[in-house]
Formats: structure tokens, sequence, C-alpha cells
């Protein structure tokens, strides 16, 4: 029976290539309690909640910028669910994950002796179903190299308490399942918008009624919506919904 190693990243204060960001060209802003303290807040009510609430097994990894202050490394080092922190020095460029990539492949390389990786990237203000990895992990089936993308999921306003139905092709919950060789890739080899269109690599799409994640906004506002746009797509239950996530 093939066996296998499951790992969820989450990358907490790393740049952020986008041109005229306010957050410039250097980790500094990043490691600022301005920054820290309201997105530590955001953390612990969505992404490590739905992290606590998984039913399935895996290792649960932060990738920190090398220059974040100690009492903030404390803090992750004091939740139970942490596997490990990764500590990333430099201003690497977030678009192709380049050298976060090889350090994470490199990390988990030394760290697993499993016939199969499976890896998902979950962003800090993010949250995924209590059976996440469980059905990930069902769709191993000795592959050597594939990208499992959930279509449908949620959009979920933190202020408000709103949540809408949306569906969302190559999302930023990248889980990729890949044999053990010794060239892996894990989900920080490339940006989830461009792993079709300018690398051609596999991605099967899983289109069914079963929502598996939740994007929150409210705090990185990306999607440009605001509660008028949610209102006419609200959800009438969005307390039994969030009770599978949080």
């Amino acid at each position: 029976m093939s066996t296998y190693d499951y790992y969820i990243i989450t990358r907490f204060n790393l740049i952020v290539e986008k041109s005229g960001n306010a957050w410039g060209n250097s980790g500094e802003l990043l490691c600022s309690d301005d920054w820290m303290v309201p997105r530590i807040e955001v953390f612990k009510k969505t992404c490590y909640r739905s992290i606590c609430k998984q039913k399935g097994k895996f290792k649960y990894i932060i990738l920190l910028d090398s220059n974040t202050p100690k009492n903030y490394i404390d803090f992750f080092k004091s939740l139970d669910r942490i596997y490990d922190i990764i500590f990333i020095e430099g201003e690497f460029k977030f678009a192709a994950n380049i050298e976060e990539g090889h350090i994470l492949s490199k990390y988990i390389k030394e760290d697993t002796n499993c016939d199969f990786i499976i890896s998902t990237s979950l962003d800090s203000d993010d949250c995924i179903h209590e059976d996440y990895v469980n059905v990930v992990a069902g769709y191993l089936s000795n592959q050597d190299f594939e990208y499992i993308d959930f279509l449908n999921g949620y959009f979920y306003h933190v202020s408000s308490g709103l949540v809408m139905e949306k569906m969302f092709k190559n999302n930023q919950f990248v889980n990729l399942i890949e044999r053990n060789v010794d060239n892996i890739k894990t989900c920080l080899y490339t940006g989830h918008s461009v792993r079709e269109s300018r690398y051609n690599l596999p991605v099967t799409y899983i289109d069914n009624n079963k929502r598996m994640f939740i994007t929150g906004f409210g705090v990185n506002d990306c999607m440009n919506l605001s509660i008028k746009d949610i209102l006419p797509h609200r959800i009438s239950n969005p307390q039994e919904v969030l009770s599978k996530f949080l």
C-alpha cells in the first residue's frame, strides 16, 4: 500500500511582489507590530481554527520572514498544531515562489520517506473545510504529479458576518499530489493562476456541490467586493456553514 505525508503550508509575513504596493520592496513593514498584530488576530479566528478542526492527518508548516521579532516567533511556536516554522531570508519574489519553493522542497524531502507527498497552500486569512485533508488525500491514485483544484467555495466578509457562495477557478488553495522523487516541487512550485496557462501543468478541477474552502476578505480585499455586492448572493445559514470550517 502506498504511503504519503500531507503538508499544509501558510506563508505568513512574506513579501508579495506587486508594483506600487504600499509594502514596498522590503520586509520591514511586514514584521512591524502594525502589520503583525491584526493579521495574527485574523489568523487565530480563521485559518488556525480550520487547521485545528481538520479530521485528517497532516503536518502544518508556517513560513516566516527571517526578521520576524522574537515575540511573534514565540507565539507561533506556542501553537500545538504547528509542526515546524521555516524562516525565509532575503527579498524573494512571490510571483513564482522560486526560492521559497526550493527551501520548502528541500525541507520536505529531508522530512519524509513516504512514497507520495501531498501539499496544500493556505493563506493566513482563509479557511478549509473540516474534511479537506481527507478529501484531497482521497484523490491519491499513484499519479506522478497532479494538482487538485476545488472550484466551489465561499467568500466570508469577516466584519459583517456575511457569507456568499462562489465558484473560483485557479484559486489560491493549491493542492499538489506528487511522487516522492529526487526533484519534488510542492504546492509553492508556481503561482496558482498560471499553472496551466504558463507551465501547462496537469490540473484536475473538482466541480461538485461540496464547498471546500472559505476565502476571507476585509483584510486582504483583493476581490474588490463590498457588502452591497454580497447582499444579493448571501446564504441564509452562515453559522451552519461556518461551523464546518471554524
